[in-house]
């Protein structure tokens, strides 16, 4: 049956569908439930409204402030796992069952839990900038990229195998070493070990400090100075914490000979042992015991391995080969940080003011160029003076292929943005709001500057390009008889308004007269092939600017008027001869 509302208001009538009728799935939030015999009869079914649709489950907006908040309390999560954890591996400072530090991490933990469940419930960013909130989609973007790193760096792997240990001899007392056998020791090494997989949590510092720089606008040279800083100093401290830990293996191999045990019950053929030997009693006790002083000294070792100078004061035992082999693996490992360190260090340093080297490059090309062609002094100074102005105002970037790349919606806020001291300063842009209008005008338009009595441009030459006057004053004179003689001023353009167009319009035409800057002027000038170019593309913009013309109703000079009258009769003559 097809509903049609052909009956009274709020009542639908029915009919039966005829043979090839398409069936239409009916939208409105009403139900209608007929009787079985007003169905058959063909009476009206009265209507009632349905209850509302339900709302799709509530996603999370990355931009949102409790996500920044959240995102930054992981960032300093993250920051301490990353350095505490080393810490208890190398040095062994596991905390006892059920104290204090032990709740802690059993709490950061189940922070790192919550944010696998909170990630499942983010919306994203899709490729042409519009948010997705579709669960499902959500879902499966984050199974296929970040959820086994997170799942493995999240589950407290240590804590669950410490449990099961206390599940399994119904105790979780401390227990001495002595009481343990071989297998028991071996298990315990494991637990530690395998701590090591919460530093997959490093790898979620780079996104999460990525969206804090993405919502926050740091300045992204200091935030990558500040980034490599970080990754140095935690290899450094990865490092020295690999390197203790190297003594500290020691301490649980039940394999080793009682005779090379220390008063710590650790192997005397180790580097600690050898370096302590170089000590004072009391210097190596601390050595021995005190974890500052055990760290201090190998992040010591560490620093002087990665930077490659190995002062030679701490080394290797030299009958303990696998402290010789992790030598060898660490001075390996140690050069490529070093060098990844110094490469983004001159990357940084080259990219730091990209614009003034570019502008140092432009203006030595230009001072080479002038030499090579033996210019004149004086010459050769108002070049320089020139391009200094010039390179002082223009982006040295290619602005326009930017502008040309996005897309028109992005292209007119980026040129309200760029061009907006321009569209102040002249009024020609100020009564046209339409930023399609003024963006390819102001993209043209290119700055110069002219000293007080300097000619812009002379009676009697080909036009080639219109002005205007962004700050100073212009005289436009009257042709001189000779090259040095009085200027007659007819007209004088100050500060936003334009001359020359009408000129530069009429292709035949040769400027009427002399433009003279009056004071220190700020200039803006249009070429012919660009306007010839604007003209096609913003439409009304020839008439505009004629009517814009400071320089319009300046009479022309006669002679130029005959002598075109001339060419055109010339011309016409030429013709007929011709035929």
């Amino acid at each position: 049956y097809i509903a049609q509302n052909d009956g009274a208001p709020g009542e639908v009538t029915r009919r039966a569908a005829t043979p090839g009728t398409r069936r239409v799935r009916p939208m409105p939030r009403v139900a209608v439930h007929p009787d079985p015999a007003e169905c058959s009869s063909g009476t009206v079914a009265k209507a009632t409204p349905m209850k509302p649709l339900a709302r799709p489950p509530c996603t999370i907006d990355p931009g949102s402030r409790g996500k920044r908040c959240w995102d930054g309390l992981m960032v300093v999560l993250i920051v301490y796992s990353v350095v505490s954890i080393p810490l208890v591996v190398g040095f062994d400072l596991s905390a006892d069952r059920w104290d204090g530090r032990w709740w802690f991490d059993a709490m950061v933990d189940l922070f790192f839990l919550s944010d696998i469940v909170i990630s499942f419930f983010t919306a994203y960013a899709a490729a042409d900038g519009e948010l997705v909130r579709d669960r499902r989609a959500i879902a499966r973007r984050y199974a296929a990229s970040w959820f086994i790193p997170d799942l493995l760096s999240s589950v407290p792997f240590d804590t669950l195998a410490d449990l099961g240990y206390c599940a399994a001899n119904g105790t979780c007392g401390a227990v001495e070493a002595d009481d343990l056998g071989p297998a028991l020791l071996q298990f315990l090494r494991f637990t530690k070990l395998i701590r090591l997989l919460k530093l997959v949590r490093f790898l979620k510092l780079g996104r999460a400090v990525k969206r804090l720089e993405e919502q926050y606008d740091f300045n992204p040279v200091v935030f990558r100075v500040v980034s490599l800083l970080f990754k140095t100093l935690f290899t450094a401290h990865f490092f020295a914490c690999a390197w203790f830990f190297a003594y500290t293996i020691t301490c649980y191999d039940s394999a080793a000979d009682p005779a090379l045990l220390n008063e710590e019950g650790c192997g005397s053929n180790t580097w600690v042992e050898h370096y302590a030997a170089k000590l004072s009693d009391e210097e190596s006790a601390m050595l021995r015991s005190d974890a500052v002083t055990q760290w201090t000294t190998s992040l010591y070792w560490a620093t002087a391995t990665m930077t490659t100078v190995g002062y030679g004061d701490i080394v290797p035992h030299p009958a303990n080969v696998s402290e010789r082999v992790f030598v060898v693996v660490m001075q390996i490992l140690g050069i490529l940080v070093f060098g990844y360190a110094i490469g983004t260090i001159l990357d940084i340093a080259s990219k730091y003011n990209l614009a003034s080297k570019l502008r140092r490059e432009k203006m030595g090309a230009v001072e080479r160029y002038s030499r090579e062609r033996k210019l004149p002094r004086a010459m050769r100074r108002r070049i320089r003076a020139f391009y200094e102005y010039y390179l002082d105002r223009v982006s040295v970037f290619d602005v326009g292929g930017v502008l040309d790349e996005v897309s028109s919606t992005l292209r007119n806020d980026l040129s309200a943005r760029l061009f907006e001291e321009l569209v102040v300063d002249i009024p020609f842009f100020q009564s046209r709001s339409d930023m399609s209008f003024v963006h390819p005008i102001c993209q043209e338009l290119k700055p110069f500057c002219v000293a007080a009595g300097e000619f812009i441009c002379r009676n009697g030459v080909i036009v080639m390009e219109m002005y205007w006057v962004r700050k100073g004053t212009v005289a436009l004179c009257k042709p001189r008889k000779s090259r040095h003689g009085p200027c007659v001023v007819l007209k004088e353009v100050e500060d936003g308004h334009c001359f020359g167009a009408v000129a530069l319009l009429d292709r035949t035409a040769r400027q009427d007269w002399d433009a003279q800057a009056k004071t220190y002027c700020d200039m803006l000038y249009l070429s012919r092939a660009s306007l010839q170019r604007l003209v096609q593309i913003v439409p009304g913009l020839k008439k505009d600017l004629k009517l814009a013309d400071s320089a319009r109703t300046l009479r022309p000079n006669q002679n130029h008027v005959r002598s075109r009258e001339q060419q055109t009769l010339q011309q016409q003559q030429q013709q007929q001869q011709q035929q």
